[in-house]
């Protein structure tokens, strides 16, 4: 599920004749499902990748439900407080996103440092071993 939630979104939002408050329904289930499902499975190999996944799905979450209350609201004090509220989520996550990447980013290459990954020869493919390399993308 975690695979097809975007596909699942998309669908909802173009294909469906709904009235805006169901497609948001509909979204916001699916987001819950696939929340529970990644706490659940952890599908990435690293646990730096499931946590970011976990925020990306539940800021999502938070996001298209502030939005129920800016849609339904005449009120511009509310409006504002769920904008700044979506904003703070959003630019949280990008920092979290950016703190991660590099911590993934320098585990991966620490790992590989010593390893001189310019030469192909067979005794260098065999030390810099690409299984793990693309396994920590790809679970071989």
């Amino acid at each position: 599920m975690f695979f097809y939630r975007k596909i699942l979104i998309i669908f909802f939002c173009q294909f469906f004749q709904w009235r805006i408050e169901v497609k948001a329904l509909a979204i916001l289930i699916t987001l819950f499902i696939s929340l529970w499902q990644q706490a659940k499975e952890n599908p990435y190999i690293t646990d730096d990748l499931n946590a970011l996944d976990f925020k990306a799905t539940l800021i999502s979450f938070l996001t298209i439900f502030a939005g129920f209350f800016s849609y339904e609201s005449n009120n511009n004090i509310v409006e504002a407080i769920v904008l700044i509220f979506v904003g703070f989520l959003n630019v949280y996550f990008v920092l979290v996103w950016i703190r991660k990447i590099i911590v993934i980013k320098i585990g991966l290459f620490s790992k590989y440092k010593h390893r001189n990954c310019l030469k192909f020869g067979r005794k260098y493919m065999e030390k810099l071993e690409l299984g793990d390399f693309f396994g920590f993308f790809f679970d071989f």
